[in-house]
């Protein structure tokens, strides 16, 4: 589906009223019953309806201009259940863990990679959202006078749609980090607190390069 406001033949600055008026008249026009229908057009009528009468799907998709492909609820917790084991195994394994675990609260730790984890995908999304936005905008400016093959804007296409399905992946990282700090927040871990040092590990674990990939 193009961009959903072009599906339905809306400016950016469309009422409900019109938006509700807009798709009765295409999905009517396009329906698969009628001489012109089509199943594909009509689909994607509904698809741009559906975002354009979402707030937020509206708003992600005027922050970033690709279309959210949410993942079930389901699949989330699964992916969010996997990859908080492959965190926590990290932890409990990492040397210094395994001998202060007595002293040391294993839940604030984990807690805190994957705020960590989550902070550092929310400034690649925001990095990777400008430098997306921004080069639609020099693609569409970029003007080609030859005859030959257009070598400068196909590598320019290709490089949007990585940065696009980039964006695409860090949304999803996004949504399942933010499953796990809504398991972790459940649990509690009982030790005893030592007052006269604070802990650290000997040998910090890059945790920070844990992200989602079973998912696609």
């Amino acid at each position: 589906m193009k961009n959903p406001y072009e599906e339905l033949e809306l400016k950016k600055d469309f009422t409900p009223e019109e938006l509700k008026s807009k798709y009765r008249e295409l999905s009517k026009k396009y329906h698969p019953d009628l001489n012109k229908g089509s199943d594909e057009k009509f689909i994607d009528l509904k698809k741009a309806y559906d975002i354009l009468s979402d707030p937020k799907k509206r708003k992600y998709f005027d922050e970033t201009g690709t279309i959210s492909d949410d993942l079930s609820g389901d699949r989330i917790k699964t992916l969010a259940k996997e990859g908080l084991f492959g965190i926590i195994e990290k932890v409990i394994y990492n040397p210094s863990v395994l001998q202060n675990f007595e002293n040391t609260d294993i839940i604030k730790i984990i807690t805190k990679v994957i705020t960590d984890n989550l902070n550092m995908n929310k400034q690649n999304l925001k990095k990777l959202t400008t430098e997306y936005k921004t080069a639609r905008k020099i693609s569409s400016k970029l003007k080609y006078k030859g005859k030959e093959n257009n070598f400068i804007n196909e590598m320019l296409k290709s490089s949007i749609k990585q940065r696009k399905d980039n964006i695409k992946n860090l949304s999803v990282n996004l949504k399942v980090l933010n499953t796990m700090l809504e398991i972790v927040k459940d649990y509690n871990y009982d030790f005893e607190e030592v007052s006269s040092r604070i802990f650290t590990f000997n040998q910090q674990p890059n945790f920070t390069n844990w992200k989602t990939t079973s998912w696609q």
